[in-house]
């Protein structure tokens, strides 16, 4: 934590009148963002985040339907598509997308509580202009806090399917905390 020493100042005692000097440090936090230039930080923090509409798919279907063939590659195209469709239409999804880049997160609940959680299930971006994508992808973990945040749950899983680094991951929302999770495969 960087340290800063602020003015001097003056305190007299009521009873003495003597005078002390102090000087005061205050705590400037650092930024998240510091190794991010500024034209990084405009795109992740200005990027217009919208909800995906069936429409959107003349326009994102080719590349996205593409992308999510890799991350499922037994799942055939007409599939993908047609669960897209229901979950743009759902309220437990949040489908959205930037203009180089389409997230989606689910809402579930705990059994027995209405404790919400929100987790990740793929962010892909645009191969063609990867940088920009990127930073757009950040955009979108951004608009998933805020969904967070307005259906009352305090958790978001991510790094799942993702093309975003954690580490920008980080810059857009915040400390990315690591959980191990035991499993059994019984294929």
């Amino acid at each position: 934590m960087d340290l800063a020493v602020g003015e001097k100042y003056s305190s007299s005692r009521e009873s003495g009148g003597d005078r002390m000097m102090q000087s005061a440090a205050v705590r400037k936090p650092k930024s998240r963002l510091i190794d991010l230039d500024a034209d990084a930080k405009a795109i992740i923090f200005r990027t217009v985040v919208s909800r995906f509409m069936f429409p959107d798919f003349s326009v994102y279907g080719s590349w996205m339907v593409d992308r999510l063939r890799t991350i499922w590659p037994g799942v055939n195209e007409r599939s993908i598509i047609g669960w897209l469709r229901g979950c743009s239409e759902s309220k437990e999804y949040h489908f959205v997308k930037t203009p180089h880049a389409v997230g989606m997160a689910e809402v579930t609940y705990q059994p027995l509580t209405s404790i919400a959680k929100v987790g990740e299930i793929f962010v892909i971006v645009d191969n063609k202009m990867r940088e920009k994508s990127l930073y757009e992808g950040c955009a979108i973990y951004g608009e998933f806090k805020r969904w967070s945040k307005t259906i009352g749950s305090g958790l978001i899983g991510v790094g799942v399917y993702t093309d975003v680094p954690l580490e920008l991951i980080e810059c857009a929302i915040g400390k990315i905390k690591k959980q191990e999770i035991s499993f059994v495969d019984v294929r």
